[in-house]
C-alpha cells in the first residue's frame, strides 16, 4: 500500500474520533438552531426594537428587522437560560444587546 493511500486509510479510521462537535445554541436541552423566533432586541444606545424575527445558528443570532434590515449577533453563551433576557453582543460595532425570544417555549 503506498504511503498517500495509508494516510487516507488512517485520516479515515481517526477522522470520526477527532472531530469537533458542532457547535449549536440549545434551550432546556434541546438544538433551537435553524428555526424562525419572534421577539425583540433592546440596546441602551439604540433602544427597544420590537417585532424582530430570530434565528439561532451555533453562538449567532440572526435578528431580521421588520423594515427589511438585519443584525448579526453573537451570544455570550450558546446554552440559553432566559429566553427572555438573552446577552449577545455586536462585535462589529462593540455593542451589546439583549434579545427576547417570546416564542421559545413553543418548540
Amino acid at each position: 500500500m503506498s504511503r498517500t493511500l495509508a494516510a487516507l486509510a488512517v485520516a479515515a479510521l481517526l477522522g470520526p474520533a477527532i472531530a469537533v462537535p458542532a457547535s449549536a445554541a440549545y434551550y432546556q436541552g434541546r438544538n433551537v438552531d435553524n428555526h424562525r423566533y419572534r421577539g425583540n432586541v433592546l440596546n441602551n444606545d439604540y433602544g427597544l426594537y420590537d417585532n424582530v424575527e430570530i434565528k439561532f445558528q451555533g453562538d449567532r443570532a440572526y435578528i431580521t428587522f421588520a423594515s427589511g434590515g438585519r443584525l448579526i449577533l453573537n451570544l455570550d453563551e450558546e446554552e440559553i437560560v432566559d429566553p427572555h433576557a438573552i446577552p449577545a453582543n455586536d462585535p462589529r460595532r462593540g455593542i451589546q444587546w439583549e434579545i427576547n425570544v417570546k416564542d421559545l417555549h413553543g418548540r
